[in-house]
C-alpha cells in the first residue's frame, strides 16, 4: 500500500500485481517540476484507490491507461460512498471494474448499497478525456467471513445484497458453548443492529475466524 507522494517518470503496474493506496502521482509528462519527458500510469494489474478499510482516493497528475487485463477496484461503504480515482490528464479504461466493501455494517436482508458501475464511472474523476469500456459485468470481492454478499447488476446500477448464516458467527466458537450461543445471538441481531451494537457487529464481521472465536466467549454473560 502505498499513500505518498511520488514524481516518477512513468508507472506500470503489471498483470497480477495490485496497488492500493491514497498516493499522489505525479507523472514527468504532466508538466510537474518543469519536465516534458513522455510518461503515463498503465495499470495491466490490480488497481485499488483508498487506504486500506478507508474511502478516499488516489491521484494520478498525467495520463491514466488500464489495459484489457487490468482491473479497478472500488472499495465502498454501507451508504454507497465509494472510494475515487482522480486522473489530472486524460484516461482510457479497458479491462475490469470490482467492488470491495470496507469495514462497516451492513444491514442483512435487503439491498443496501446501489453503485453507479456504468461506463459513466463517475468514481473516475478526469479534467482532461475519460474513454471508458469496462469488459462485462463488475465483481464483487470481500474479505469478510461472516457475510455473503452477492452483486446484481442493471442497466448500469450495481446493487450488493447482504445476508448472514444462522451460524455465521458460531461455527468460530469451537467447542465454547457459550460463544456458540453468543454466536447465534449475534447471526439474529445482526441484521437489524441498533447504535454501539452496529459497531460490534460491524468489527467482527471483518475480523479473522481466529479473533472471531476469541471474541464470542468474552461477550457471554458467563463471563460476569
Amino acid at each position: 500500500e502505498d499513500n505518498g507522494h511520488a514524481k516518477l517518470l512513468s508507472v506500470e503496474n503489471q498483470d497480477g500485481a495490485t496497488l492500493s493506496g491514497g498516493g499522489i502521482y505525479a507523472l514527468q509528462n504532466s508538466g510537474f517540476g518543469g519536465l516534458s519527458d513522455v510518461g503515463g500510469f498503465s495499470n495491466a494489474g490490480t488497481l485499488s484507490p483508498g487506504r486500506s478499510n478507508t474511502l478516499g482516493s488516489l491521484m494520478i497528475i498525467g495520463d491514466y491507461t488500464q489495459t484489457a487485463t487490468g482491473a479497478l477496484e472500488m472499495k465502498f461503504a454501507a451508504d454507497g460512498n465509494t472510494a475515487t480515482l482522480v486522473v489530472n490528464g486524460n484516461a482510457m479504461v479497458d479491462g475490469r471494474l470490482q467492488f470491495r466493501p470496507i469495514q462497516d455494517y451492513y444491514r442483512s436482508g435487503t439491498d443496501i448499497v446501489s453503485l453507479d458501475s456504468s461506463n459513466n464511472a463517475p468514481m473516475i474523476e478526469v479534467n482532461g478525456t475519460k474513454i471508458v469500456n469496462f469488459m462485462g459485468s463488475p465483481s464483487l470481492v470481500s474479505d469478510s467471513p461472516t457475510l455473503t454478499m452477492s452483486l446484481a447488476t442493471s442497466g448500469g446500477v450495481s446493487r450488493v445484497s447482504v445476508s448472514r448464516a444462522a451460524n455465521a458467527y458460531s461455527q468460530y466458537a469451537g467447542s465454547n458453548d457459550n460463544g456458540a450461543q453468543v454466536g447465534f445471538a449475534l447471526s439474529q441481531l445482526g441484521g437489524n443492529a441498533k447504535g454501539d451494537m452496529q459497531n460490534l457487529v460491524g468489527t467482527l464481521d471483518f475480523s479473522t475466524p481466529g479473533i472471531i472465536g476469541q471474541a464470542l466467549p468474552q461477550l457471554s454473560p458467563a463471563v460476569y
